[in-house]
């Protein structure tokens, strides 16, 4: 069993959930993980835990990352074509 942490931005640790925790229980089942994000009280509220076999947490975590990214250039994206 492997346990991985990775930093996400805590803002978009709710779009990556999804409602109701939809998409983040996707995300455990196809990569047979668990993931865990911190409490809103925690020191470091973007450190996020994925534990499971270390090939699954190593592409879960690629995943989470890629979403992460996809999410922050949508809201960049849309905040400048509101300005214009």
């Amino acid at each position: 069993m492997t346990t991985l942490q990775v930093e996400l931005d805590h803002r978009v640790h709710n779009r990556i959930i999804g409602s109701r925790g939809a998409q983040i229980r996707r995300l455990m089942e196809q990569f047979k993980v668990d993931v865990r994000f911190p409490r809103s009280s925690d020191e470091n509220k973007n450190l996020v835990e994925i534990t499971g076999g270390e090939d699954d947490c190593y592409d879960c975590r690629d995943e989470l990352l890629n979403l992460e990214e996809e999410y922050v250039r949508t809201e960049i994206h849309s905040v400048y074509s509101y300005e214009m």
